[in-house]
């Protein structure tokens, strides 16, 4: 998802928001190399935006100013838009990528008690999300990587606790 915060003139444009208009704004700066298939999405869809010293001979208009954390876009996924707070909102236009979490364990702590405990207790957390969020696709240990929620698993994040 792309999210900006309250008041950001993306929103004016409801459902007619594209990845050009987006590019016009500062977008969440990533470090280059650091998330290479993301990155090379944010680049198909003309949305990565080069450190200052690496960047286009002409600098947007935007970049030194103050206030331009308003104007930021960011990034999420349904785990992490509640991170962002109340003032923020999900823009309509979706980025072409998939993600997901997963809880990885040592091979030591498979069969351990707490290890049980703590993948029901995110499983129970994950069913409750899944219940408000129709992106969310949880996978189940035995389903062996089939989704079992409604959504679409082409366009949906899936998490596996």
């Amino acid at each position: 998802m792309l999210v900006v915060k309250d008041g950001h003139p993306l929103l004016d444009l409801g459902d007619r928001v594209t990845f050009e208009a987006i590019a016009r704004y500062p977008i969440l700066p990533l470090p280059d190399g650091a998330f290479p298939g993301f990155q090379q999405v944010l680049i198909d869809c003309g949305l990565w935006q080069p450190a200052a010293k690496d960047g286009p001979a002409e600098p947007p208009a935007w970049r030194g100013q103050s206030g331009v954390e308003d104007l930021l876009v960011g990034f999420a996924t349904p785990l992490t838009l509640p991170l962002y707070g109340e003032s923020f909102r999900q823009l309509p236009l979706r980025l072409p990528v998939e993600v997901g979490d997963a809880l990885v364990v040592a091979r030591a702590f498979i069969d351990y008690p707490q290890t049980h405990q703590l993948a029901a207790f995110l499983r129970t957390r994950l069913r409750s999300l899944a219940a408000t969020t129709p992106e969310l696709v949880i996978l189940e240990p035995a389903d062996r990587g089939q989704a079992v929620s409604p959504a679409a698993p082409s366009r949906a994040p899936a998490v596996s606790p």
